[in-house]
This record gives structure tokens, C-alpha cells and sequence, in this order.
């Protein structure tokens, strides 16, 4: 396993670049700067959005199989590259090396899950007046503009890139700039995999600044966001005064009952112990896939949702484990 930790770029048009400003990464163990994040420049953003206008044009007609095939590619590169992804992640965040390999894997399965999924685009067939029937077909939504948080370095921006890219929409994602090595890598291996350029762009930078520019921008048609409500509802405001559609995972669940000496009580020990493990939420909302594609007539497809039930239920009877 190579000790170190990555040298961050933005990922821009299928290019590495280097910025201006930088950021420090904090390993939380010792305190210590461990790396430097890029912070994307207006500039930047503005050549990321160009770039992925410019790949949706590409991806969105390519066809679900030579997608799936990509994203499975991409993934094996990240199977294969495990323990060095997992280091990464222990530096930055703090978790321990084998809860960081098993988040690096449970990152991979929703890439290999969203590649099947992008061939079971399956539309739909309305009967109507006589003689009448209605063919919906499902098109993919457009650029996504992404923005993941800290807790799940691997999986988290996991999340988003796999349904956007598996559906046939380009995404920039911003992810966080305390833990940013888990987006750096999956960027990495779908660079090494031959993603088209422009379909996955990575920037970093000042949360709001980024969020502020990008949201009204026309470019972008959809916007993704885990974190606060706070901000959720803010990131919402604006997307709203320019009709754009958010997809919005929200809210922290995780109370803390402390007694009078600080302690926290021994009955409320199992409401804890997900939280230990650096979980936040188990859920995975179920038209995660479905949001990104939009109905209409096109050769795209759409599909239901059953399978995203089955995994949702799954993801919450691991977190009550």
C-alpha cells in the first residue's frame, strides 16, 4: 500500500489543473497538514460548466450498455485500488482503516448498481380514447451541479456521480473540502476508465461562493445536496428563483442524552452506536436514479423504482445493526 496522501487538482473537461488559492487538509488525529486543496477559481467554474454542457452533448447519446461498461470499468479500477483509497480517507477523516475500506466498497456497489440500472431505463405505455396510446420515454435531465459532505468521503460523492453519469447527464461535483480524497479518486479511475470529457467535472473551493455561482446558472438542471437543512433550504431558495428541480437529502438525526456528570446514559447506549461509526443517515432516497431522468419524447427511458425500495430497506436495517 503506498503511504502518502494524493496530490489534489480539480478535475475540468477530462484535465487535471492546479489553482491559485489553496486550502489546508487537516488529518484529525494529530492535527497536522497533510495536503492542499485546490479552490476553484470563477474561471474555473465557468470552464467547468462549458465542459459539462459540452459532455452531456456526448454522453447522453451514448448508448446504456457502452455507459455501464465505463462505470464498471471505473469501479474495478477502484476495487483494485482499495487500500490506497482507504488510507487516504483514514488520514483526512479520522475513521479507522477498515471501516474506511468497507465505505470505499459500499461505494463501489452503488457504482456497479447504477450501471445495471442504466439499462433498465424501461418507458412506458398509456392507454387512452380508442385507438389512442400514449409512449412515455425518459430523457436524461441534463447537468447536474453536486455537492456532498464531509462524513462519507467515498460514498457520499459516490451517491450523486453514479446516478447522475449512469443516467446520461454530466455533473460537476463540488465535494468537501476537509475530505476531499475520496471524489479526487473516483475522478481518477473514470479519468483512467475513458469517461468522455466534460461528463464528470470536481472542483473545490468556498462552499457558498461555489453553490452561489453555479445554481442559477442555466447550464446546470438539477441540483443534488446532502447536508444541513439550513443550507438545504437555502441552496433551494436559489435554485427555485430560477426553476431549477433540487434533489435534497437533509437533516442530522443523531441526539446525544447526557446525565448530569456528562455521561451519556447506559439505556440509550444502542442509539449511539451507528453514530460512532461516523453514520449520519442510512437512507438512500429512492427516486435518487429517477430524479435524473425527466419524461418526454426522446430515445431515452424511464424506469420504477422497487429495487431502490429493497436497498433502502436494507441501508436502515444496517444502520439498526
Amino acid at each position: 500500500m503506498t503511504k502518502h496522501y494524493p496530490d489534489l487538482m480539480l478535475y475540468i473537461g477530462g484535465s487535471w489543473r492546479k489553482a491559485a488559492d489553496s486550502l489546508p487538509v487537516i488529518n484529525p488525529a494529530d492535527e497536522s497538514v497533510i495536503g492542499a486543496v485546490p479552490v476553484a477559481s470563477r474561471s474555473d467554474l465557468d470552464d467547468a460548466l462549458a465542459a459539462a454542457e459540452q459532455g452531456f452533448r456526448v454522453w447522453s447519446r451514448t448508448s446504456p450498455a457502452v455507459r455501464s461498461e465505463i462505470i464498471l470499468k471505473a469501479t474495478a479500477l477502484m476495487r483494485e485500488r482499495i487500500d490506497d483509497i482507504a488510507h487516504s480517507i483514514t488520514l483526512e477523516h479520522g475513521k479507522p482503516f477498515a471501516q474506511a475500506r468497507l465505505e470505499v466498497i459500499r461505494g463501489c456497489e452503488f457504482f456497479e448498481w447504477d450501471a445495471a440500472e442504466a439499462q433498465r431505463t424501461y418507458g412506458r405505455v398509456i392507454p387512452s380514447e380508442p385507438g389512442i396510446r400514449y409512449i412515455v420515454h425518459h430523457q436524461p435531465i441534463g447537468t447536474v451541479a453536486a455537492f456532498s459532505p464531509w462524513n462519507f468521503p467515498m460514498s457520499q460523492p459516490s451517491r450523486k456521480i453514479a446516478g447522475a453519469v449512469a443516467s446520461g447527464c454530466s455533473i460537476i461535483i463540488k465535494a468537501a473540502e476537509e475530505t476531499p480524497a475520496g471524489a479526487f479518486h473516483i475522478a481518477r479511475a473514470f479519468h483512467d476508465a475513458g469517461l468522455p470529457a466534460g461528463v464528470l467535472n470536481l472542483v473545490f473551493g468556498v462552499p457558498a461562493d461555489i453553490s452561489s455561482y453555479l445554481i442559477p446558472k442555466p447550464q446546470v438542471r438539477l441540483v443534488a445536496f446532502t447536508g444541513s437543512t439550513a443550507v438545504g433550504k437555502h441552496l433551494t431558495e436559489i435554485a427555485a428563483r430560477h426553476m431549477t428541480p433540487v434533489l435534497m437529502e437533509l437533516g442530522g438525526h443523531a441526539p446525544a442524552s447526557r446525565g448530569q456528570a456528562g455521561h451519556r446514559r447506559r439505556g440509550h447506549a444502542g442509539h449511539h452506536r451507528p453514530r460512532r461509526r461516523a453514520r449520519s443517515r442510512g437512507r438512500c432516497g429512492g427516486d435518487r436514479f429517477g430524479r435524473l431522468v425527466r419524461a418526454g419524447r426522446g430515445p431515452r427511458a424511464g424506469r420504477e423504482h422497487g429495487a431502490h425500495a429493497r436497498r433502502d430497506r436494507q441501508e436502515s436495517a444496517d444502520d439498526r445493526g
